[in-house]
């Protein structure tokens, strides 16, 4: 009888094992890391293998100070081999992401293991719904980048994940501020130059150049419009109330872009990075929802009613 029992549970679970093996979900085969396919600016070569680094600002003397580019990832030696005090590290952590990986937590780490500042500001690329959040971390870390070009012994390194697109949106700020661009200058002289949506020939459409056009770049755009109302100004950028009393008026953002989307930077890229260009995307641009445009529909809808 012992024996008959044996029998029966090890077929039983030579069965369940063999079952849960058929079932298991094959792994995907991890997805490599994104890199930019621009080289670091011509005058930067010497210093820098970093791909997409560029000066941002320079000090009285004419020296680079501020830099943006692709994260160091393994070439965390040429921050410390340039003498970068701080490092701005402004992205948010993947959701598809391992834990601690892709988050900057553990750059941050070695960073300042090594002596440098490092600073994460979270900042999404897509699905922005309320913008109160991500408006506040861009004006903080406008604020570091300004306190950073202040200062005479200090010198930053910006950068996201492939110092395109989040980078782009913070440094094209960085430049109305500073140096009183224009937000067309800014967009397309800084931002489509380097990589900006469709600037980079390699980023997919539908899936990445859209979903820029439809939160990335409405929030660029409302705050360009605080900076032009003079809300946001180079000097009250450091106040502790600026982030709350621009962003807070900002509930909603204005899907339809207008002329602010990206052809393909003419900029030297490295052919070993680059893939058969994408096709210019086709975006959904909704109306804008917000409050103001659903009541001038709704006086549009009444003013042609017919009068009783």
């Amino acid at each position: 009888m012992k024996k008959i029992l044996l029998f029966v549970l090890s077929t039983v679970l030579v069965g369940f094992v063999a079952n849960a093996q058929q079932e298991a979900p094959i792994s995907p085969a991890p997805t490599p890391p994104l890199k930019s396919p621009f080289f670091p600016s011509e005058d930067l070569r010497s210093f820098f293998t970093i791909l997409n680094t560029h000066t941002v600002s320079v000090d009285r003397s004419g020296q680079p100070k501020i830099f943006r580019g692709m994260e160091p990832r393994e070439k965390l030696n040429e921050i410390y081999k340039n003498n970068i005090t701080d490092v701005l590290i402004f992205k948010s952590r993947s959701s598809s992401s391992a834990p601690g990986e892709d988050s900057g937590e553990i750059e941050k780490a070695e960073l300042e293991a090594n002596g440098v500042r490092a600073e994460i500001l979270p900042m999404p690329w897509k699905d922005i719904e309320d913008p109160y959040q991500p408006c506040a971390d861009t004006l903080r870390a406008l604020k570091y980048m300004k306190e950073v070009d202040e200062s005479p012994d200090r010198k930053m390194f910006v950068h996201c994940t492939v110092g395109e697109d989040r980078t782009g949106m913070l440094v094209g700020l960085f430049r109305m501020l500073r140096d009183g661009w224009s937000k067309e200058k800014a967009f397309f002289e800084e931002m489509c130059r380097w990589g900006y949506e469709h600037g980079n020939p390699n980023k997919p459409g539908s899936d990445v150049v859209c979903a820029i056009r439809a939160s990335l770049t409405p929030l660029y755009l409302e705050i360009a419009k605080a900076i032009r109302n003079k809300r946001l100004t180079w000097k009250n950028l450091s106040a502790e109330e600026t982030p709350e009393r621009v962003c807070y008026s900002i509930r909603y953002l204005k899907r339809d872009i207008g002329q602010f989307k990206c052809p393909i930077s003419t900029e030297e890229m490295d052919p070993e990075q680059l893939k058969e260009p994408q096709p210019e995307p086709v975006c959904n641009e909704p109306e804008m929802q917000s409050l103001g445009g659903t009541i001038q529909q709704l006086m549009q809808f009444l003013l042609t009613q017919p009068h009783n």
